[in-house]
């Protein structure tokens, strides 16, 4: 039923996801169901304060993150690992872990950065510069503000030297430690439809901020 509204580049996508608190947790229940692989990476375990913003019960809370998020979509393609986003693995390895064919080129790879800092992001980021990810998805939030960077390969670098900033920068507080569950879901609902228009080949904000509350888009960069 999704067929005709999903890309066929989408569908084919794997996915690699930094983070899965509230915005990464969220996008990847929005992913699981577009895509042909979502992997999950996050070092910390379900805490009772995650309940109320995170997609976790409290019957989860003492698990790994990572874990317990694939136990929510079992069923969906997804893998998991309990620790910080492997940086010194190929996509290729991460693929084969996974079980997935590592060199079968019709699959788009598209990295997300979800994590607490800031720093790790732009490492992030230069990981899918470097390893040649076709989108890379910044995912940031602040009360009832969603931010979502939607980056074509081809403009990573100006990414990196004009939009990255660091911990010391970054307003206090961990990105979505004040956030609520609808920033989370709004913020995953936009970086699916983003990355669709994308590869439909409609125009679309590669920069969007958002107001989830009132509606109101702060900034809308276009992609070039």
């Amino acid at each position: 039923r999704q067929e005709a509204l999903i890309h066929p580049d989408l569908q084919e996508a794997v996915v690699l996801i930094a983070g899965v608190g509230m915005l990464g947790g969220w996008t990847a229940h929005a992913l699981a169901r577009c895509v042909a692989h979502v992997a999950l990476f996050d070092p910390d375990v379900v805490e009772d304060v995650n309940t109320g913003n995170q997609p976790y019960n409290g019957e989860l809370v003492g698990r790994p993150k990572a874990e317990a998020l694939a136990s929510q979509l079992a069923g969906l393609p997804v893998s998991w690992t309990h620790g910080p986003f492997p940086l010194d693995k190929k996509p290729q390895e991460l693929l084969a872990e996974a079980g997935l064919p590592p060199t079968e080129e019709a699959r788009k790879l598209i990295v997300i950065s979800a994590a607490d800092s800031f720093d790790v992001r732009e490492k992030v980021a230069a990981y899918a510069r470097y390893h040649e990810a076709a989108f890379f998805v910044d995912t940031r939030a602040l009360a009832d503000i969603s931010v979502v960077v939607v980056v074509a390969h081809r403009i990573i670098e100006k990414y990196l030297k004009e939009e990255v900033i660091r911990d010391d920068q970054a307003p206090e507080g961990a990105c979505g430690e004040r956030g609520t569950a609808y920033v989370g879901l709004a913020t995953a609902a936009r970086v699916v439809a983003t990355l669709n228009a994308a590869m439909r080949g409609i125009p679309y904000p590669y920069f969007h901020v958002e107001d989830v509350v009132t509606g109101i888009v702060l900034r809308a960069n276009r992609a070039e």
